[in-house]
């Protein structure tokens, strides 16, 4: 069943035709064409006013006699009539063409350069390395030395020779300790993960930041593809609306009504050009008029969210802050705070100016901390983590809210899509009817209403074009909750035929 529109479009032909019939007469010997044709042409009911000599005023109502004594009404009304039927190939040329753009989804890879980890990572891993060793090279040893001299009260050292002083003024000593629970003994290897975790979440932090640039260059990308075809379905509009506008000013000149809706003309244009001025420069360089083959889209969202769970970049600096929180906790030993050193001590003793003795020492320090330090900072880990666990919950809720959101929208775009695409091809078909028709057909008729016909079915394609803009931005919403992997993996399109 037809829509009602194209209804409208058919008995609007059938009435055109009418007058066509009633309007066929042979042109002049130079070819012009005669004046009940140029009358026909632009809907005027009759055609004295084109065809009286410019010496003959003829007034209509509401017309001034100097408009109708100063305006040479043939010559400008063939101009136009030329405009029109030239504008009519073009358009014929442009929609029925047989070369169509592929079937869009122009939505582009991420560029694997703008994306490329490869120094970092090189980067990150001498860090860790660097990192370990430093823990490694901790071997617990340690030298001390110490010297004393006394001010006062001078310390007896041996009474039992009298040819010896009994006292020393000088004291110095060379200590040598080895703090074996310094050696990082316990949970070495943990201690290593723990480091190479923490590479994996600055990683993800920088890749995170790349990803972003790219996303911005590749909705850069669609705005100037979509942007491309725009400008060149408007300016195309535009071209048809001074064509337009020319006539009907022609008209509202010798016919007083005749230019009754001049006002909605020039506020279309107005709203063509301003579209047109809000264009990317680059986009405008760009323009070709859009036939192209549009699409639906399917989501598989079990299988993208699945991914979303395992793939996004966020998910998994959590996921790795959960693990390297866990991990400090088992770090965490009561040994690390006990100190066991052995030790061998050199002291030199100074008594006046002839008499020295050494003393060579050997011993044990224990130390053993009375403190909950150890117990209270791994419940402080585990706090964390828990923390952290409760923040990836409500990131994969919005994760999956915002996922929910854009396939919602992506669907309710391809119900738009259909609807719209439907209208168009109807009404492109019903102008391949009109244009064969015309084109076999050797009279007059109104070319206003023609050109009508193909402003609307351009404002249909406009709209397509405009929902296949959205559709690509709402599937570059997805890929950003991916990350580098394409969004195209999830979907299955559906291609239309070429509007």
């Amino acid at each position: 069943m037809k829509k009602p529109f194209i209804s409208i479009f058919l008995a609007l032909s059938i009435a055109s035709m009418s007058l066509q019939a009633l309007a066929k007469g042979d042109a002049s010997a130079s070819g012009a064409l005669n004046s009940e044709a140029i009358a026909q042409a632009f809907g005027v009911e009759s055609p004295a006013a084109v065809s009286a000599p410019q010496n003959q005023v003829v007034r209509r109502p509401g017309q001034s006699e100097a408009v109708a004594k100063g305006r040479p009404e043939g010559p400008q009304a063939f101009s136009l009539i030329d405009r029109f039927d030239r504008q009519f190939v073009r358009l014929d040329s442009l929609i029925f063409r047989s070369s169509v753009f592929p079937s869009v989804v122009v939505l582009p890879e991420i560029d694997s350069t703008e994306v490329n980890t490869d120094e970092l990572d090189k980067a990150l891993a001498n860090e860790a390395r660097a990192r370990v060793r430093e823990m490694k090279g901790n071997t617990g040893l340690s030298v001390s030395g110490q010297a004393y001299y006394r001010i006062d009260n001078p310390i007896i050292i041996d009474n039992d020779d009298d040819d010896r002083p009994g006292t020393y003024d000088i004291k110095a000593q060379l200590e040598v300790r080895w703090s074996i629970f310094q050696m990082n003994l316990f949970h070495r290897k943990g201690k290593e993960r723990a480091i190479n975790i923490q590479q994996q979440i600055e990683h993800n932090l920088v890749k995170k930041e790349l990803l972003s640039t790219a996303f911005a260059d590749n909705y850069r990308i669609i705005d100037i593809y979509y942007q491309g075809l725009l400008s060149g379905l408007l300016h195309e509009r535009l071209e048809n609306m001074n064509v337009l506008i020319d006539a009907r000013t022609y008209l509202a000149d010798i016919e007083a009504n005749a230019g009754s809706d001049l006002l909605g003309l020039l506020k279309d244009r107005a709203d063509i050009e301003r579209q047109i001025a809000n264009m990317d420069l680059e986009a405008q360089s760009q323009k070709r008029y859009p036939r192209f083959e549009s699409v639906t889209i399917e989501v598989d969202t079990v299988a993208l969210f699945d991914y979303i769970l395992n793939g996004n970049l966020d998910v998994l600096t959590i996921d790795r802050r959960i693990e390297l929180s866990k991990q400090e906790g088992k770090n965490l030993s009561y040994w690390d705070g006990v100190e066991l050193a052995p030790f061998a001590r050199y002291s030199h003793y100074i008594a006046g100016v002839y008499v020295r003795s050494t003393a060579l020492d050997a011993g044990v320090t224990v130390k053993f901390p009375i403190s909950s330090t150890t117990s209270r900072r791994r419940k402080t880990f585990e706090a964390t983590s828990r923390l952290q666990e409760a923040r990836r919950d409500v990131l994969i809720n919005q994760l999956h809210h915002e996922m929910m959101l854009r396939i919602a929208e992506i669907y309710r775009i391809n119900s738009a899509i259909r609807l719209q695409y439907d209208n168009a091809i109807e009404l492109r078909d019903y102008l391949r009817q009109r244009t064969e028709m015309f084109q076999s057909f050797s009279g007059s008729y109104n070319r206003f209403l023609r050109m009508r016909d193909y402003e609307v079915y351009m404002h249909e394609v406009e709209r397509v074009i405009n929902l296949q803009y959205n559709l690509e931005k709402s599937l570059m919403a997805l890929q950003q909750l991916i990350g580098d992997r394409s969004i195209l993996d999830f979907c299955q399109i559906t291609p239309l035929a070429a509007l």
